[in-house]
């Protein structure tokens, strides 16, 4: 098992146990290995966005502190808000569900290009790829 594996099968299993579908845990599993290649301990934009999500201080891990180091703590924050978004993670494709959790959830700059590349991310990932 590689560095950030183990952690995102806990990501996975917690996403699974949300009700989350396969396809978007592989949209949510691309969208963080594009933010942090899986490394809980992560940290970018000079330690505004930290942890295997990437949370800002400023954004969606704001008041979280050093919890969003915390695997558990950070993924309930993403499942929160797909809940408060009304987000139907219990169906739905590989792409879209990534592109959606990229410009929804995540919110990167340039989310549209990047919800595009984390897209195809997401179809090698879950093998719905046809190649």
């Amino acid at each position: 098992m590689g560095i950030g594996t183990g952690d995102a099968c806990d990501v996975e299993g917690h996403l699974r146990r949300a009700g989350w579908s396969d396809p978007w845990i592989a949209g949510a599993l691309a969208n963080a290995w594009h933010e942090s290649g899986w490394q809980r301990d992560a940290v970018g934009d000079s330690g505004h966005a930290v942890g295997f999500w990437q949370l800002r201080d400023d954004g969606l891990g704001k008041g979280m502190g050093e919890l969003r180091y915390d695997l558990r703590h950070a993924t309930d924050r993403v499942v929160r808000s797909a809940q408060r978004q009304k987000l139907r993670t219990d169906r739905g494709d590989v792409r879209t569900a990534a592109d959606k959790f990229c410009q929804l959830i995540m919110r990167p700059s340039d989310k549209v290009r990047k919800g595009e590349l984390r897209a195809e991310t997401a179809a090698r990932l879950s093998a719905d790829d046809p190649i």
